[in-house]
């Protein structure tokens, strides 16, 4: 179900710390919302197990360019 609301929700603030080759954040995944992203070339992927559940994030203009001709 949507819920109206009379206001813009604040934007979250991305905070991360990099430790040597790994790096923390407070970014969670966009499947489940319960577990941490995955950090990938520079772009937040769902976590481990939605990946594993073959979840991908994909672009939205280049998914309409296979339906759309």
């Amino acid at each position: 179900m949507i819920k109206e609301v009379d206001h813009r929700p604040e934007m979250a603030t991305f905070k991360y710390r990099v430790i040597g080759p790994v790096m923390e954040h407070n970014y969670y995944c966009p499947v489940c919302r319960e577990k941490s992203a995955v950090i990938s070339s520079g772009i937040l992927q769902p976590c481990w197990g939605c990946q594993k559940k073959d979840y991908v994030l994909i672009k939205k203009n280049w998914f309409l360019k296979l339906f759309i001709k």
